[in-house]
This record gives structure tokens, C-alpha cells and sequence, in this order.
């Protein structure tokens, strides 16, 4: 897939043209934007991206993005990670349209199911992961009726962030800027969701954009979309750098691990001693020059994935798998498919495979079988407690 090559300074013109018509009442005559970065364009992208995002809050627009994490399996991938930042913002001003959504919502992030408005729902539930996981017999029927639940979850999915976003933009008086980065790895159900989302956005004051590599994009329609790729410009360097961490570094870089809006308490979980008092000065720098973003409930998130991807490239292994660890001491570990991510990459063993399955559970009761069947290899890979006879799919 290709787009026509846009530079920067283009692509910023692009992105407000698209901004400008929707907050004059103008309806869109495509999904949004999908922005694809050539190799000699990389810097390009998140240039353009980052200062497009920065001049729109600046004029009191919203902005929430979501990116895609290696290794990191759940449903929906980087949509799912929005869909997270739009709930905190919504949780205390617009609790009706989070409980419209409610058993959804507990299904994709059980991290928030015990949280006001959503203490009502339950998850869905498959009948058939209960009996591989729990030897519950009466998932059987599920099987023989064909329990099918994507396509539904998928629309409610996509309505939360529609009518969260629109309400948002209601009350800011601009359109809610929707950012998602790395869609070339989506799966299959998530690209018949971004089409969706695209679909339904054309009417709502609400901008996609979508940005990716130039390869692997052949499961989104590109008829749909504005198509560009970018092509770097003179003085374009990678925005989404944070330099000179100064005597915080170390409490500045252990925060790249989280996948979930954090609070400082959290953050301190994961450092040494003797970097802990250095953490609220990190924090309010980090605050200031804009690279993280206050949330409801004193939650902070990175404003953009790139912040928090070149963060990450800075740590060690060894610094990585022990940052890894620690986040399963803190709030991080309320969210299955999270908590997976963390043991695996914390190297913990048997934990792995127990906390994989787990992530099975909640993936298999969305249909989302992709992820599942990813989180089913982990499991398997990993699990070396299991005895001979033993079944192999089985949760204490």
C-alpha cells in the first residue's frame, strides 16, 4: 500500500484541513488519515504528529492515541490502549456513556470492572474456555450453538470511543483528535474495527488518524482512508525525543514499562530507594514540557506512544526485565492481558504460563481468538510445572 509522498510541513496542512472542516459542522468524505512512514521518512511522521497534536491542545482540543506493543497480546492492540485513556477521562463526567458500555468495557479492561459506574457488570464469559480452563462440561453447548461474540463487542468498542470523543468535543467546542501509531500490526479483527471506526467517525466531531510502516497494511481498506507517506523535510528530527534526563534518568526511564495510566504511587513501585525522592521533580518536569498527560483520579499517561517507545530503547535488558517485575507489584497486574505481558518479559517462568492463561480466559470471552491463540502459545512454551498426565490448559 501507498499513499501520495507528503512532507511534514504538508502533512501538518492536511491534518488541520481535516481539524478545521469538522469544527465547522462538515461531515468527511473519507475515514480520516492513514499516514504511512517510508525509511527515510520516520522522523518525519511523529514530527508532523507531535506538533499537530501540541498546536490542538494548545487551542483546548482533546487529543488520546494508542499504539501497538511488541509482545503485549490483547484484543483490540493499540485501540484498546485509547479506548483505556478515554475511559479514565470519562469515568467521573460522563458515567452514562460508560455504563451504556458497560459489559464491554469489563470484558476488554477488567482492570477497571470493580470502579463506579462499571461495578453492575460482569465480562463475558466463553462457556468453552471454561471447560478447557476450569473442566466446566457445560461449555460444550457453547460449542455445538457456535458462540460468536467479535463482531458485537467490536461495535460497542467503537461506539465508546465515538460517543465518549463526541461528548468531549461538546463540551471543549473542538473536534476530539483520535491518534493511533505501528496499525501495520493489527490483527484481523481489528482492522474490520478501525474500518468501523472510520465509517461511523465521517458524521461525529471526531479526527482519525492512523499511521503505520509503508509494509503489512494490506488488512485495512485503503480506499477508505486518506492515504499519505511521509517524506522527511530539512530540520525534521524525531519529536518524540526526551533530552538531557538530568538527575531523574533513572525515574524518568522506569516509567517506559507501563502499558496503563499510572499514578505516582505506582511509579515509585518501581524504583530503587534511592531514586524515589527524586520522582515528584520528574514528574512535574515530565508534566510541564508536556510529554505526560494528567488524567482523572491523579493518573498520568504518556501524551504520545513515541514518548514512551524511545524511553524504553534507552533501558538495559537487564533494567527492562527488572521494571518488568516490579510492574506486576502495582495496579498494572488488574489487567490480565498487561499482567501476561509483564511476567514474560520479567522472565518469570511458570508465572508465564499462569498469567497467560489467565489472559486466554478474558481474550476467548471477547471471540477475540486471535490474541488467545497467541497468549495460548506463550502459555504452552513457557509451562514447565505441568506433571506427565497433567492437563495442559488448566487455571488452579
Amino acid at each position: 500500500m501507498t499513499g501520495k509522498s507528503v512532507p511534514s510541513s504538508a502533512l501538518l496542512e492536511e491534518f488541520w484541513r481535516a481539524f478545521e472542516a469538522k469544527e465547522a459542522g462538515r461531515s468527511s468524505a473519507t475515514s480520516g488519515h492513514l499516514v504511512l512512514a517510508a525509511a527515510e521518512g520516520a522522523a518525519t511522521l511523529p514530527s508532523a504528529l507531535c506538533r499537530f497534536e501540541g498546536q490542538v491542545r494548545a487551542r483546548g482540543a482533546e487529543v488520546f492515541s494508542g499504539s501497538w506493543r511488541p509482545a503485549l497480546h490483547r484484543p483490540f492492540g493499540g485501540l484498546l490502549e485509547l479506548a483505556e485513556r478515554l475511559l479514565a477521562r470519562c469515568l467521573i463526567d460522563y458515567a452514562d456513556v460508560v455504563a451504556r458500555y458497560g459489559a464491554v468495557l469489563v470484558s476488554l479492561l477488567p482492570g477497571w470492572e470493580g470502579v463506579s459506574p462499571l461495578q453492575p457488570f460482569s465480562r463475558y464469559r466463553s462457556g468453552l474456555a471454561d471447560y478447557a480452563l476450569h473442566g466446566n462440561a457445560h461449555g460444550f453447548n457453547e460449542f455445538f450453538r457456535r458462540r460468536e461474540v467479535s463482531q458485537a463487542v467490536s461495535v460497542a468498542l467503537v461506539r465508546f470511543i465515538l460517543d465518549g470523543a463526541a461528548a468531549i468535543a461538546q463540551e471543549t467546542g473542538h473536534p476530539t483528535v483520535l491518534c493511533l501509531e505501528r496499525v501495520n500490526l493489527t490483527d484481523r479483527l481489528t482492522a474490520r474495527t478501525l474500518r468501523k471506526l472510520g465509517l461511523y467517525a465521517r458524521e461525529l466531531p471526531v479526527v482519525p488518524i492512523l499511521s503505520a510502516a509503508e509494509a503489512s497494511l494490506d488488512r485495512l481498506e485503503a480506499g477508505e482512508w486518506t492515504v499519505s507517506t511521509a517524506v522527511a523535510e530539512n530540520g525534521d528530527s524525531a519529536a518524540d525525543e526526551i533530552l538531557g534526563y538530568g538527575a531523574e534518568e533513572g525515574a524518568i526511564l522506569a516509567a517506559a514499562v507501563f502499558a496503563r495510566p499510572f499514578s505516582l504511587e505506582a511509579w515509585s513501585k518501581l524504583l530503587d530507594a534511592g531514586l524515589r525522592a527524586g520522582l515528584p521533580a520528574a514528574a512535574e518536569r515530565l508534566l510541564v514540557e508536556g510529554v505526560l498527560l494528567p488524567l482523572p483520579g491523579e493518573l498520568l499517561a504518556f501524551t504520545r506512544p513515541g514518548y514512551r517507545d524511545n524511553l524504553e530503547e534507552s533501558l538495559s535488558t537487564a533494567e527492562r526485565t527488572t521494571l518488568h517485575c516490579r510492574a506486576l507489584q502495582t495496579p498494572e497486574s488488574g489487567d490480565p492481558f498487561v499482567a501476561a505481558w509483564h511476567a514474560s518479559l520479567g522472565a518469570l517462568g511458570p508465572q508465564v504460563a499462569v498469567s497467560s492463561l489467565r489472559a486466554l480466559e478474558y481474550a476467548w470471552g471477547s471471540s477475540a481468538y486471535e490474541p488467545a491463540l497467541a497468549l495460548a502459545e506463550v502459555a504452552l512454551c513457557r509451562d514447565s510445572s505441568k506433571q506427565p498426565g497433567q492437563p495442559s490448559l488448566a487455571i488452579e
